[in-house]
């Protein structure tokens, strides 16, 4: 029986550049043009959900979620410096104003991965005075969706941004140096802060935070220590990145960097746990990654259960919101995505029972998109895509989830009467 709250928020998320198509004024349209991607792939129209607003609304109805997180794409919004696009911050706000219409919450993510060229070409993150881009950015979407949207994701995984476009590598600027990579994480979480800041003003009752990538899975004592000492990874401690929004400290394996300004600009913990992303040296290469990927797919439902380790540390730590969203990239048998998202409720509603606040799960993604330098490898959505006629339809583990939330309503509505 489900003990999470009634007001508890099932949702679904997706980012806009592997959803919505023809993203030609971003850094990573002219990337995947360059050959960045595994199999050669570009992300193409994807999903073409611009166009497809009321399919996408269909999809999140027939879950029956009661929240959607989806990504404003910054390069389609400001394509070059200064000129801001109204047209396309008018159709962000018609889908927001839809998805209220139907009772499904928007949460709103700033930036997740993609960049405008012209911010790229100014060296992008790796200088803190181009932040201020970003707030002015924040300013005009915080404006224009303020009185629709009160659930902020500032940026999505700002560590696994900069490790993967900075120290890996597979991800544009394709840079592989720690020093930068740790110079971009902090220029970020300066702009989680102001950016915090900025919708704090404008909406002073939004919700605001960002989200941190959290693998959680047992590892051998050579597994760790390699992990630990490997260049790739920035910092040994699973929340680095939350324990710096805390403490106003971000610590790295060997040195730390004093940020007072990021001090509590938290409202609640972001976890997206992937159970599918083990840190380990494969994830330094771009030699058939996919393969790799498919073979940890059949584990994922164990690795879920570690979930209960993830949530219990971010619970003691943190003492705020719990917000889990659990990353389905690469678990590509249906079967195990039940058993993941099955066992990921059963161990938030153990969670729940001991009295932690989780607030809200979300699986990702929605439906099966471009999947970063995994291109089309990767069909891991609740909903197969049919990439020549853009029609979306329902997997099982849609079905899945949608009947765990129907009963979890039917248990309020029940005590109601």
């Amino acid at each position: 029986m489900s003990v999470l709250g009634r007001n508890f928020l099932w949702g679904v998320s997706t980012s806009g550049h592997q959803i919505e198509g023809d993203n030609i004024f971003s850094d990573w349209y002219d990337w995947e043009r360059a050959g960045g991607t595994i199999n050669g792939d570009i992300s193409g129209k994807a999903c073409d959900s611009l166009n497809h607003l009321e399919r996408d609304v269909a999809a999140l109805k027939e879950v029956n979620v009661n929240c959607y997180r989806f990504s404003v794409e910054w390069a389609r919004i400001e394509p070059r410096q200064h000129r801001f696009e109204r047209e396309v911050l008018n159709n962000y706000r018609t889908f927001a104003k839809r998805l209220v219409q139907e009772g499904i919450i928007p949460i709103v993510t700033l930036h997740s991965f993609v960049n405008p060229k012209w911010f790229a070409d100014l060296d992008g993150w790796e200088r803190e005075d181009n932040t201020g881009y970003f707030r002015r950015y924040v300013e005009v979407v915080a404006d224009s969706l303020g009185d629709l949207v009160k659930i902020w994701i500032t940026i999505n995984k700002p560590d696994t941004y900069a490790r993967k476009s900075y120290s890996l590598g597979i991800w544009p600027p394709s840079v592989q140096d720690s020093g930068r990579a740790r110079r971009t994480l902090r220029n970020l979480l300066v702009a989680h802060s102001q950016a915090y800041r900025t919708i704090k003003s404008r909406i002073p009752k939004a919700i605001v935070s960002l989200t941190q990538e959290t693998p959680s899975y047992r590892l051998t004592f050579k597994d760790r220590l390699r992990r630990n000492f490997s260049p790739h990874v920035l910092s040994s401690r699973e929340f680095y990145v939350f324990e710096g929004l805390c403490s106003g400290e971000l610590k790295f394996t060997r040195s730390k960097i004093v940020l007072p300004e990021i001090k509590g600009t938290a409202d609640f913990v972001g976890l997206d746990y992937n159970s599918a992303a083990a840190m380990s040296d494969k994830e330094t290469s771009m030699e058939d990654p996919g393969s790799d990927l498919a073979q940890r797919g059949s584990q994922n439902a164990q690795y879920s259960k570690e979930l209960e380790t993830t949530i219990h540390k971010a619970a003691k730590g943190f003492r705020l919101p719990l917000f889990v969203t659990i990353e389905g990239t690469g678990i590509l048998n249906d079967v195990e995505r039940i058993n993941c998202i099955e066992t990921a409720v059963a161990v938030m509603n153990q969670a729940a029972r001991r009295g932690i606040e989780i607030a809200s799960f979300m699986y990702h993604p929605l439906m099966d998109c471009f999947e970063w330098n995994l291109g089309y490898s990767m069909q891991s959505g609740l909903f197969e895509t049919n990439f020549e006629t853009l029609e979306l339809n329902p997997r099982e583990s849609a079905r899945k989830l949608e009947k765990i939330i129907k009963n979890h309503n039917r248990r309020y509505l029940l005590s109601a009467e």
